[in-house]
């Protein structure tokens, strides 16, 4: 008889035992399950933050944009009045010549201003493309939406609630009555 007694507080303890390491697990899934809510948290700040970021870009572009448009037409408005304007002109080979240098001189400058502002631009570009990346590769993983993750949230505690009332009732039963393999 006390071997018998004795092999069922074994069994009893291994199954509180048991209990423990579950709870343990459940313990560490939910310290997971923190961790990846905060970095999507996190990650959502930080795309929302980028997101402004090239609503401030877009906006910048279209203001310069509407500069160069005012600058054309301010430019176009003085060479209609400078073909209005009677002048006399006398161009010697010379003057040609210093004419023909400046506008080369405009023109290569011009051009090595297009070719660092292209330069700035792609580098802009380049660094807004790696920060989407980082911001779109901190966003892989496991992706549970809120009215799954409360199924099994409140699946899990309801289960867990009816298994400790079970015990509850099966320890008063067996203290009150006395085990019921016995019988």
């Amino acid at each position: 008889m006390a071997k018998k007694d004795f092999s069922q507080l074994v069994a009893h303890l291994e199954q509180k035992q048991e209990v423990k390491e579950e709870v343990t697990n459940f313990d560490e899934q939910m310290r997971t399950l923190r961790l990846a809510v905060t970095h999507i948290i996190n990650n959502t700040l930080t795309l929302e933050h980028e997101g402004k970021n090239i609503e401030e870009l877009v906006k910048a572009l279209n203001a310069a944009k509407e500069s160069v448009d005012n600058a054309i037409t301010g430019i176009c408005n003085a060479i209609v009045k400078a073909h209005q304007t009677p002048m006399k002109v006398e161009m010697t080979d010379e003057s040609k010549q210093t004419m023909k240098e400046g506008q080369t001189k405009m023109l290569n400058r011009e051009a090595e201003l297009f070719k660092n502002h292209e330069e700035a631009i792609g580098k802009s570009i380049q660094t807004l493309e790696s920060k989407f990346k980082k911001v779109v590769d901190d966003f892989k993983g496991v992706w549970i939406d809120k009215k799954t993750f409360n199924i099994y949230y409140w699946t899990f505690f309801g289960m867990l609630e009816i298994t400790l009332m079970s015990v509850a009732l099966l320890i008063y039963y067996w203290v009150k009555f006395g085990a019921p393999w016995n019988c």
